[in-house]
């Protein structure tokens, strides 16, 4: 990977117009790359960003705020289509591009998982939690969980399943209280809470046979 930089500067908007601020810009390459990359940039109140850059070639420019429902669609949970929040760009050498303008649509629904233990209510830490298609294995997201025991996800607009894994409790699916589904879709721009309550297993981690 070379060290050529190059510099991206533009502006994020909300569907009506208005700038958005601490929106998440960063660039996502084609190909595969190595090594330590730059740190993404957030926007100002004015919904102004510069991103300094290495010049990577081809990718996609993309802006996101998941505490509001706008995620990084670039990342094959979200169907790659129907958002304007991100761009094709190249990052070339001593080639600045100006006035990228990303924009935000309708905000999709907000997740928010707490991960307990069973009886004493306790969070457990460091559970992974894994999203994907029902249809599509492939289409996957695996994410490690802090001490809190909390998660917070966009959702797609698409219906996804909901695994949560840790050491010494059984594995924990989602499935809907009302009609058994194991996948959950819900509406755009709404929260959905959900507790996963983990049964201990006969054998904890640590604890003697």
């Amino acid at each position: 990977m070379g060290t050529a930089q190059t510099v991206v500067e533009g502006h994020v908007y909300y569907k009506n117009g208005a700038p958005v601020d601490a929106a998440l810009v960063d660039f996502r390459c084609c190909c595969p790359v190595g090594g330590i990359l730059p740190p993404p940039t957030h926007t100002d109140k004015h919904g102004s960003f510069t991103l300094r850059y290495f010049a990577l070639g081809d990718g996609w420019l993309t802006a996101s705020k998941e505490s509001e429902g706008f995620p990084d669609a670039t990342v094959a949970l979200y169907g790659r289509n129907g958002y304007a929040s991100y761009t094709r760009v190249s990052l070339r050498k001593d080639a600045a591009i100006h006035d990228v303008s990303l924009h935000f649509g309708v905000p999709d629904a907000i997740l928010q998982l707490r991960v307990e233990a069973e009886g004493s209510k306790l969070p457990v830490a460091r559970a992974r939690v894994i999203v994907q298609w029902p249809e599509d294995r492939q289409i996957v997201t695996s994410t490690g969980i802090g001490e809190n025991g909390m998660f917070l996800l966009v959702l797609p607009k698409h219906r996804v399943s909901i695994t949560v894994l840790t050491p010494g409790f059984h594995i924990w699916y989602y499935q809907d209280q009302k009609n058994g589904a194991p996948y959950i879709v819900a509406p755009p721009g709404s929260h959905v809470a959900i507790t996963a309550d983990l049964r201990p297993s006969s054998l904890r981690l640590g604890s003697q046979p």
